[in-house]
């Protein structure tokens, strides 16, 4: 019995979470699906040149979907698991925006991703279907082509001023920081190349430098231990006129080791015990000059695919009045 009822739950299970799915508009990659039919190829063509620039420049999203109906599933239940199943938007900034259409049930919904709610907010949104009248568009069904391209237009207009105010926000701050840092880099350069300049005069002069040897004496060494003549005691003392001899001198051996000096000048040797020291210039050696790699241009892409941007939404959106 447990074992049925295990199978029963697992079934229930796999039919809720397929059916919504099955229910869901494939996507096309691109930024108008027009599944129901509604729009010229006109319309179409203009609505995925300027999506691609929008995406192209900021990362954002603005895409069109046209369906018959929504297979059981209200239309903003529909709209929220089209727009987080597609990934609508930029992962990171969320900024996708979803415009429905539903023909047969003559209903629309207009929804944007959490990142973008104070931007493209409901009451702007509200005001957009407002204008171009979206209320008589699906009630008598004309005029889509010039109302959903209206509305399309007047989103990535509004897009397209919120980042091009960050981005020149971005450029008059950064601007201060280049110039500081370009002033440390050129004040770098040129403490390097006066460096390599005076190791480079301090070579020249080593150039033709001479070895000279000079005598340094270690140490005295006898041949001979001094032994003072031993003294018998039965020996008689001399008399006092008898002339005394001096002790035998040790002879003594001096040894030199030759250590090798250099010199940029010829030492003439003499018979004198001055000796001529000069002391060596030390040479730093050159300091290499740090080479930056360039960095690799990012390539954004043009057109837009199942779950490329990754964006989400929690809900909301703006449906009809």
């Amino acid at each position: 019995m447990k074992k049925y009822v295990i199978i029963l739950i697992s079934l229930f299970i796999f039919i809720v979470t397929i059916i919504p799915i099955h229910a869901i508009v494939e996507d096309n990659g691109q930024y108008c699906n027009d599944s129901a039919g509604i729009l010229s190829s006109s319309t179409i063509s203009q609505i995925n040149a300027k999506g691609r620039r929008l995406e192209r420049q900021s990362g954002a999203q603005v895409v069109v979907v046209t369906v018959e109906t929504t297979e059981g599933l209200s239309v903003s239940d529909y709209a929220y698991q089209l727009f987080n199943s597609w990934g609508l938007g930029d992962e990171k900034k969320n900024n996708g925006v979803l415009i429905l259409i539903v023909t047969k049930q003559k209903d629309y919904w207009i929804m944007q991703g959490d990142g973008i709610k104070s931007i493209v907010s409901d009451l702007f949104l509200s005001n957009v279907v407002y204008n171009y009248e979206f209320n008589d568009m699906v009630d008598y069904g004309n005029n889509y082509d010039t109302r959903i391209e209206g509305a399309y237009n007047s989103i990535c207009s509004k897009l397209d001023a919120y980042y091009y105010s960050i981005s020149k926000e971005t450029v008059q701050l950064t601007y201060p920081i280049k110039v500081f840092l370009s002033a440390i880099w050129s004040g770098i350069v040129i403490l390097l190349a006066y460096r390599i300049k005076k190791n480079k005069k301090a070579l020249k002069e080593l150039e033709g430098a001479e070895i000279l040897v000079e005598p340094k004496k270690l140490s005295v060494i006898s041949t001979e231990k001094e032994k003072a003549p031993p003294v018998k005691k039965s020996e008689p003392k001399r008399p006092v006129s008898e002339k005394q001899t001096p002790p035998p001198v040790t002879p003594t051996t001096i040894i030199y080791e030759e250590t090798p000096r250099y010199t940029s000048k010829p030492v003439v040797k003499s018979s004198s015990s001055t000796t001529h020291k000069r002391s060596s210039t030390r040479v730093s050696s050159p300091i290499s000059r740090p080479v930056s790699k360039p960095s690799s241009p990012s390539s954004s892409s043009v057109s837009r695919s199942r779950g490329s941007g990754g964006g989400r939404s929690s809900g909301g959106g703006v449906g009809r009045h």
